[in-house]
């Protein structure tokens, strides 16, 4: 059953756990519980919830009573153009506080004070703030607020009658001068607080508050005090008997054994909030591990909470974590019973005896028991209060699970502080002047503590105690030296933050404490369990409880997929492996977890459909088993969920060793990092694994390393580093006689070499990785080898054979299962069949290949296929359809880094826009292009921007730029890239045309189409003829021009093109 409360934060508990009551939702629940049992209208609900509400406010109220209805009011029932939330009495802490209030009148009126005192007590306990505080409500709750407070004062006043005719005079006394405090016009109060004072002995200072009343009622009403205020001072004054003490007298000691809570508690609002959402359990838990603020967290909220338990308050420390031992629960009862007002000698020994007494003491009592430091849920069972208004606050390092399962207990797990919390932290400790000095300095400073309270609090306790030093040369001196030992405070060893981590490591059984000390020797990214087990050496069940054994002690967290642990415990595993493990173990242990990380890189590879050539040969062996993947989809998130792990190990390898294992991780990461992480992240690793490599003069590493540098430059277009790094590669290679790695670097530098504009010797790195390819049967390689002969093939015009190649290449990959070498061959085929001028079936290709890329996720191929889909759409003159796969393509491109094909896209998209009528926005399209083209020596490229710019200078009348521009590019086409210079030698005669000189357009024309003829690129042959029609029909020969239409016109026709 779902319980809810209103007297203070709106709540819905179920299970003692709180329902998630978001924004409006809260609101709208907190105006029906102001209103239980009672049917709330449309307009009242409005009215309490906006001061100027919306045109949508109805509907809007419908939403949040739907969503309320889904997760805590099922039985929220529309009625009357409202609602109505039908609860039982037991529901609603109002509704409680109700019939609480009714008993306890009911009590005093038989005369019954001491059950007439609890039922008070229990009625008002009930009120943890003003009612529904934390919502957003109007000021037309204002007069139910006021009811239900002024209900609350009175039935306070009430019950301070019944304590003091039971004579608990000189214990109100405190409690009453708050009251008077707060309600300083209430002469009830006063009246209570006078009699209070008299009773006690107190006399003459009670006839002095009669005069400060008085003086307080002139000033602020000018009246005087009322009639019983006025005969309380005569019978104080005539010593009447009947103020005399009542007969009956119950003095008892009210516990008050809360430590101080010192200074202010800093960044646990949030913490603080959720304690008071658990308030309702019996056994409130705050677990975390050592320094995080658990004890802190725990005073404070006690303190704050501590009048709703008017019967007093317990602490004790049970040493659970300490260098004594744990304190039993035979130690621990009699104290507490102690605390409870009973004499040592009159504790029973037994212990069974013990807990009946003091479950005994504690029945009808409101008494909040604090347990600190508490080891394991047996130490608290016995103590847990009964079924009445005491509460037990637990702290501990261990999570305490068996009390949330088996006592309901509610949980707070206390974590390290967020930045912004820990920076003033260490400015409440060392002054806020400095920080604001050093914002930098401090920012760093909390992170070297990592953020964990206690760290924070010894380290600003240090600085401050080192005014001469700058902030920035402490943390300077943190970070070059055992950071454990300058985070603690001399001559007091509780501060020490290493001895506060000691204690929870000891606490564990010797295989957890290894596993703990193991993870201090790898990057501190979290570890899964199947890492920990190639760490450790375990099976993975042990392994598993281990790490839970860690987790439960707050030495590591448990996430979804790892477990973690910050930089401080990180520095204590270090220091403890460097202490108790041996070289030869740990130097074991760290290869173990390298190991696996490699073999299950290689395996994962496999499945991702980008491998063409595997890693470098004679890698490592170990006992270690690797991770399989069942599908593509599951490798692929593996890879991406442990990068972080993976590219820490290269660094670490890289600095540390074992150096072969920083190029071989990398190495292993060649094909599938390309695709999946930033370029700057691929270049960083291959650099570090070059690095390793020099430093073992490891020709295989160096030279597959160089290979990986050489693809990251092509990717970025640099195409004369790329070329390089190739170059390099390839002699280390031949030595090491790794024949698949050089295949690959030849097959890689003939596509730089092709882009570069050195087609002939492009060729010849192909056929060599063709032939070694077919000696080693690497189809895979083979079929890459093909596809990049067909590619250069339509760079230099051989259409024909361009297609050939691409459909051969087409069928391999298909046949050895390559998906995204399939969709790439299927791009360039595309391509091919457009220049062609088979408009309709480089649609169908094209779009063939956009969903193979898309199907297989591959951003890159996708890319592609949207720039190629996008000319097509450009030729068949749908120009709005182009401009949308072209925006995409750049999109796309953009997020891959994929800067060959965004600068293709840019071209297009400024194409397109120059045909549609929107020349203007074409500036930045190509702006954006040559900001990439003229960094990279992409010849190809190149020559396209020049003839995009010459057909924007065209459009805008501008011929002889137009000129100077085509005629660049045709002088970059004419070195080795005849797919082009058909199409430069056209927009040199259109530029003649525009300048009137027939002949020279003429000349011009019939060079481009002698092209076209041999290449056959039908479409340019067909652009060509209408410019040489005009030319013909501006010199009067009529008959030649019509023919060169009707001809063009022809093979647009028959390609569904436009012209």
């Amino acid at each position: 059953m779902t319980v809810f409360g209103i007297l203070g934060s709106v709540q819905a508990l179920s299970g003692n756990r709180p329902a998630r009551l978001p924004g409006k939702q809260r609101s709208v629940l907190g105006v029906l519980l102001l209103y239980p049992n009672t049917p709330v209208s449309l307009e009242r609900l409005i009215d309490c919830l906006w001061e100027e509400p919306p045109a949508s406010a109805v509907s809007n109220i419908h939403s949040y009573v739907t969503r309320l209805r889904r997760t805590v009011v099922p039985h929220l029932v529309t009625q009357d153009h409202g609602y109505l939330l039908t609860l039982e009495r037991t529901q609603l802490d109002l509704l409680v506080f109700e019939d609480t209030l009714s008993r306890a009148r009911g009590h005093a009126d038989a005369g019954d004070l001491d059950a007439a005192s609890d039922a008070y007590r229990d009625a008002l306990s009930l009120w943890r703030g003003r009612p529904a505080e934390d919502a957003l409500l109007t000021s037309s709750v204002a007069p139910r607020v006021a009811l239900l407070e002024e209900l609350a004062l009175s039935a306070r006043s009430d019950w301070t009658d019944v304590r003091l005719r039971l004579g608990l005079h000189e214990e109100l006394i405190g409690e009453l001068r708050a009251l008077a405090e707060a309600h300083s016009l209430n002469e009830g109060v006063w009246r209570q607080l006078i009699l209070a004072l008299h009773r006690s002995g107190r006399r003459a200072e009670a006839l002095e508050m009669f005069g400060q009343v008085r003086t307080l009622l002139a000033s602020e009403l000018g009246v005087e005090p009322g009639t019983e205020l006025q005969r309380l001072r005569a019978a104080i004054l005539g010593d009447d008997a009947v103020l005399a003490r009542p007969e009956r007298e119950t003095v008892r000691l009210v516990p008050r054994q809360l430590p101080p809570a010192v200074g202010r508690l800093i960044g646990r609002r949030a913490e603080l909030k959720h304690l008071d959402e658990l308030s309702a359990a019996r056994v409130i838990l705050v677990v975390g591990g050592a320094g995080v603020g658990k004890t802190t967290l725990a005073v404070h909220w006690a303190h704050r909470v501590a009048e709703r338990f008017p019967d007093g308050q317990l602490f004790l420390d049970l040493r659970g974590f300490d260098q004594a031992q744990p304190m039993s629960t035979a130690e621990a009862l009699p104290r507490l019973i102690q605390g409870l007002g009973r004499p040592a000698e009159d504790i029973p020994v037994e212990l069974e005896v013990q807990i009946g007494l003091y479950r005994s003491i504690l029945a009808g009592q409101r008494v909040l028991v604090v347990l600190d430091n508490a080891a394991e849920p047996d130490q608290i069972r016995s103590l847990i209060p009964p079924e009445t208004g005491s509460r037990i606050l637990v702290t501990s390092r261990d999570r305490l699970s068996g009390l949330v399962a088996l006592e309901s207990a509610g949980r707070i797990t206390l974590d390290v502080l967020d930045p912004d919390a820990a920076v003033d932290l260490l400015a409440d400790t060392m002054g806020p002047d400095r920080i604001r000095g050093e914002p930098h300095a401090a920012a760093r400073l909390a992170e070297l503590c990592a953020r964990l309270p206690l760290a924070l609090r010894v380290a600003g306790a240090r600085a401050a105690s080192g005014p001469h030093r700058t902030l920035a040369q402490y943390v300077a001196e943190l970070g070059d030296h055992d950071l454990l030992s300058h985070l603690e405070v001399e001559g007091d060893r509780r501060t020490a933050v290493r001895g506060a981590v000691g204690r929870s490591y000891e606490a564990l059984a010797p295989a957890a404490r290894r596993l703990f000390r193991l993870a201090g020797l790898v990057p501190n990214t979290g570890i899964t369990v199947a890492g920990a087990v190639a760490l450790a050496g375990h099976p993975p069940g042990d392994t598993a409880g281990l790490l839970e054994d860690l987790a439960r002690v707050h030495l590591m967290t448990a996430e979804p997929d790892r477990y973690t642990c910050h930089d401080l415990l990180v520095a204590y595993a270090a220091e403890r492996t460097e202490a108790e493990d041996s070289p030869a173990e740990r130097e074991t242990a760290v290869d173990r977890y390298l190991d696996f990380y490699l073999r299950t890189i290689v395996a994962a590879g496999e499945h991702v459909d980008v491998r063409v050539v595997g890693p470098a040969p004679d890698g490592p062996v170990t006992e270690v088993t690797p991770l399989s993947f069942g599908t593509a989809a599951d490798a692929s998130s593996w890879l991406d969920q442990e990068w972080d792990t993976i590219a820490a190990m290269i660094a670490r390898a890289a600095e540390r060793g074992p150096h072969p294992m920083a190029w071989r991780l990398a190495d292993a990461l060649r094909d599938v990092m390309s695709w999946k992480r930033p370029i700057a992240e691929c270049l960083r690793v291959a650099e570090l694994g070059l690095k390793a490599a020099r430093a073992e003069q490891d020709g295989l590493g160096q030279g597959a390393m160089l290979m990986s540098i050489g693809y990251v430059r092509w990717r970025t277009a640099d195409l004369d580093a790329a070329i390089d790094a190739y170059r390099q590669a390839l002699p280390f290679l031949r030595r090491a006689g790794w024949r698949a790695g050089e295949s690959a670097v030849l097959r890689a530098s003939g596509v730089a070499l092709a882009q570069a504009g050195t087609p002939e010797q492009a060729v010849n790195r192909f056929r060599r990785a063709l032939a070694i390819d077919r000696e080693l049967g690497n189809r895979a390689g083979e079929t890459s080898s093909l596809g990049n002969l067909a590619a250069l093939y339509l760079d230099l015009g051989r259409l024909r054979d361009a297609e050939e190649r691409h459909r051969q290449a087409l069928d391999a990959a298909v046949e050895i299962g390559k998906r995204r070498l399939e969709a790439v061959v299927r791009t360039n085929l595309g391509v091919v069949q457009r220049e062609m001028g088979r408009l309709g079936d480089a649609f169908d290709t094209l779009s063939g290949s956009l969903s193979l890329g898309r199907e297989i996720g591959s951003p890159y191929v996708e890319a592609m296929a949207l720039e190629s889909l996008g000319g097509v759409h450009l030729d068949a003159g749908r120009h709005e359809s182009a401009l949308q796969a072209l925006s995409e393509a750049i999109s796309v491109a953009r997020s891959v880094e994929n800067h060959d094909t965004e600068v293709r896209a840019l071209i297009g998209l400024a194409r397109a826009k120059i045909r549609s009528g929107a020349a203007g926005d074409a500036d930045d399209h190509l702006a954006a292009a040559a900001a990439v083209t003229e960094h990279t020596g992409h010849r190809p490229n190149q020559v396209d921007l020049l003839l995009a710019r010459s057909e924007l200078a065209s459009s805008r009348g501008l011929h002889a730029e137009a000129l100077a521009h085509a005629d660049g590019a045709r002088r970059l086409a004419g070195d080795g890239f005849p797919l082009a210079l058909g199409k430069t030698h056209s927009a040199v005669a259109a530029a003649y045309l525009g300048l009137g000189d027939p002949a020279a357009c003429q000349e011009h024309c019939e060079e481009a189409l002698r092209i076209f003829r041999r290449t056959g690129q039908r479409l340019a042959q067909a652009r060509a003829l209408i410019t040489l029609g005009h030319a013909l029909q501006s010199t009067g020969n009529e008959g030649a021009a019509r023919s060169a239409r009707r001809r063009a016109h022809a093979i647009a026709t028959k390609a569904d093109a436009s012209l």
